[in-house]
């Protein structure tokens, strides 16, 4: 199917993994919808089931083996999680692999490593050996959140397969064995590969001399977090502002320039970054900072929380008080509390004779460090296994937390995914990783999970 129009409109798109639609078909009793399809279907099973012959001479014999039933309603499945397993996700695999005269009997039977690609090229012909009309799809994989935009680039291209299912049409099949979406060991919950951030707001009271923008800080509530926790691993940056304020007033400041440095010294390169605008305000009034106590702890389950007096205040006369209290705020989640938690608190300046005087200044306050949790870290490993040779397939489902902890009454459950029938090696694969505390809440955006994952391993007789 292919979409045309403008670039710059918006439009959605249906989507239908095959583990959310029933397995075994799916029915629709509208009678013009049906006729269509069923010419529609007529079309795909004379285009999308060729199989060259030499391919399907080796792939009849793994049907045979496994013993796959294209009447099985769970069959598409099984082919999906048999090629996951039949060979070990490496981005650098051996060249040569491309240049074979028939690149997925090689995959599958010699090289036994690959990238997407090659994991959708043997599934698409397998699925086609069973009678089960198939595609070969490229496109981008990406994790996303609900009402955020995400950035998508080369970075996160890769290639799976679509199978036609009657009645409802061609639906996504992930079949890659490790790698960007199956993890060949990675972090689950790590840095996202682009931040926003902008130059910090600044302000002051008129004093004739221009105010500039003098620090970077994330630009919305996720960004500062995740740019504080780079900072608090020791990255550094340099960043050149454009933009000033002198008279009363507000304006912009801007990012011209920004680089960003390793603990190591090295330029950082695997995270982007996206410069969005800051602020500058000159007033009238004299001006009262509020800066709350930086507290920060891992999560660990239980709340952060600020007492009555945990900030300091600058700006404020001599013989005058502020009144201000932060008892009750905090957190217990993984982040940084939002700047409008704080804009929304009763604040009250009284002079000397204990006069409410508040409306004479311009009370700010700077969180820019203000309270953080941030996410506690684990490492999670797949058990390691290997047997003879017997037809069956080699199943570990073993786990482990080997290094870090869980917080207290939180538990962990993993979904291993690996399997190897024949001979050779392959990734002891994770599916899903969820952590629950004790009243059943996910809590696994807490965590900044490391996967290393075992091998399987099917020796010769």
């Amino acid at each position: 199917m292919r979409y045309q129009g403008l670039t710059d409109e918006i439009y959605s798109l249906r989507y239908y993994p095959y583990d959310s639609v029933s397995e075994g078909g799916f029915s629709a009793d509208l009678a013009q919808y049906k006729a269509m399809e069923f010419a529609y279907r007529l079309y795909v099973t004379n285009h999308y089931l060729y199989v060259p012959g030499s391919t399907l001479s080796y792939l009849d014999t793994i049907i045979a083996k496994e013993g796959f039933d294209r009447k099985d309603p769970s069959v598409v499945s099984k082919v999906a999680k048999y090629i996951q397993g039949a060979a070990v996700y490496n981005s650098e695999f051996d060249p040569m692999l491309n240049s074979e005269s028939d690149v997925v009997v090689s995959f599958l039977r010699d090289y036994k490593e690959g990238i997407c690609q090659h994991f959708a090229s043997a599934a698409t012909m397998l699925y086609r050996a069973l009678g089960i009309p198939a595609r070969y799809t490229i496109g981008y994989a990406s994790d996303t959140v609900a009402g955020e935009w995400t950035d998508i680039d080369s970075l996160k291209a890769h290639a799976w397969v679509e199978v036609y299912i009657d009645g409802l049409g061609w639906v996504n099949v992930e079949v890659t064995g490790g790698g960007p979406v199956f993890g060949e060991g990675g972090s689950i919950g790590g840095k996202p590969s682009v931040i926003y951030i902008k130059p910090a707001d600044e302000i002051k009271q008129y004093d004739g001399l221009p105010l500039y923008a003098e620090s970077v800080v994330g630009a919305t509530v996720n960004d500062i977090y995740y740019f504080r926790e780079l900072l608090n691993e020791g990255y550094t940056y340099k960043a050149i502002f454009e933009g000033d304020r002198t008279e009363i007033g507000e304006t912009y400041s801007q990012i011209l320039s920004f680089e960003f440095y390793a603990p190591n010294g090295k330029k950082e390169t695997g995270i982007r970054f996206r410069y969005l605008f800051g602020r500058l305000k000159v007033v009238e009034e004299a001006v009262i900072t509020v800066r709350p106590y930086s507290l920060q702890k891992y999560y660990d389950g239980t709340p952060l929380m600020y007492d009555e007096n945990d900030y300091t205040i600058s700006g404020l006369p001599q013989g005058y008080s502020l009144r201000l209290s932060l008892k009750g705020i905090g957190l217990t989640d993984a982040g940084v509390l939002d700047l409008s938690v704080f804009e929304a608190l009763s604040v009250k300046v009284f002079n000397e004779a204990e006069v409410d005087v508040t409306n004479r200044f311009y009370i700010t306050f700077d969180a820019e460090y203000a309270l953080m949790v941030s996410r506690r870290k684990i490492t999670v490993t797949t058990a390691s296994d290997v047997k003879i040779y017997d037809g069956k397939p080699l199943i570990n489902g073993e786990h482990r937390v080997s290094l870090g902890s869980l917080a207290e009454n939180d538990s962990i459950s993993v979904t291993v995914t690996g399997m190897i029938t024949d001979i050779g090696k392959a990734n002891n694969t994770v599916g899903k990783i969820s952590i629950k505390n004790l009243a059943g809440k996910d809590v696994t955006k807490n965590y900044d999970i490391i996967v290393l994952l075992g091998v399987l391993e099917v020796l010769e007789g």
